[in-house]
């Protein structure tokens, strides 16, 4: 599964179009470079790309921390 997919297939869930974070219609046309004001969809980029790194879970927990903060 690419990156673009996975971040998809966490996007598609109900809960995310029902708290306002995005419409499936926009999941649909979103790609993985597309850039955010979302710090949920930043969170699993990062997440997603810090896995395809094959970062240790310090790190990405490091990288998560600075999405969060800023």
């Amino acid at each position: 599964m690419t990156k673009e997919e996975l971040l998809k297939e966490f996007l598609m869930d109900d809960i995310v179009e029902e708290k306002g974070y995005i419409t499936k219609e926009e999941v649909d046309s979103l790609k993985f470079s597309d850039p955010t004001d979302s710090k949920l969809i930043t969170v699993l980029k990062t997440a997603i790309s810090g896995k395809n790194e094959g970062n240790s879970v310090n790190i990405m927990v490091s990288k998560i921390n600075q999405v969060l903060n800023k």
